[in-house]
């Protein structure tokens, strides 16, 4: 160990103690004395409001417990963070249909054009002449259907 000129060291032991002194003034300064807190009807208030009793509002959990559990938040942050990210990546994505929703387009140099779907054909029946239709009644129900 260098010691610089008008420096005075510390032996072992009293540099100890000195950093122990350190942490309890610092741990004792981190509680703070908050006000009391009364409940006021609804609502709840550090002005005592009528004889409204002060309420006990200490975290009873453990540090470890309180550690636990901004862990916890901490985590869960990060994943909305990284769900929200997926969905505007999503979002940001152009709008491609279906296949099943796409009109096929004829092979060509052109620009696409959906081709017009035909219509279905009407079937003659035998005893008709060429391309005409025949109207028929339908069935009568079966005796005892439904």
């Amino acid at each position: 160990m260098t010691t610089r000129p008008n420096e005075q060291s510390l032996s072992p032991p009293a540099r100890a103690l000195v950093c122990a002194a350190l942490a309890c003034t610092s741990a004792t300064a981190a509680v703070v004395a908050e006000p009391p807190v009364y409940r006021c009807g609804d609502s709840y208030s550090s002005q005592r409001c009528g004889n409204a009793p002060p309420l006990d509002v200490a975290d009873p959990r453990s540090r470890a417990e309180r550690a636990q559990g901004q862990d916890v938040a901490r985590r869960e942050r990060r994943l909305a963070e990284t769900l929200t990210a997926e969905r505007k990546a999503r979002e940001a994505l152009p709008v491609v249909p279906p296949m099943s929703a796409r009109a096929p387009c004829a092979a060509g140099p052109g620009p696409c054009t959906p081709r017009p779907r035909h219509a279905r054909r009407a079937h003659a029946t035998a005893s008709a002449p060429s391309g005409a239709w025949i109207a028929r009644v339908p069935a009568a129900p079966k005796a005892g259907g439904h």
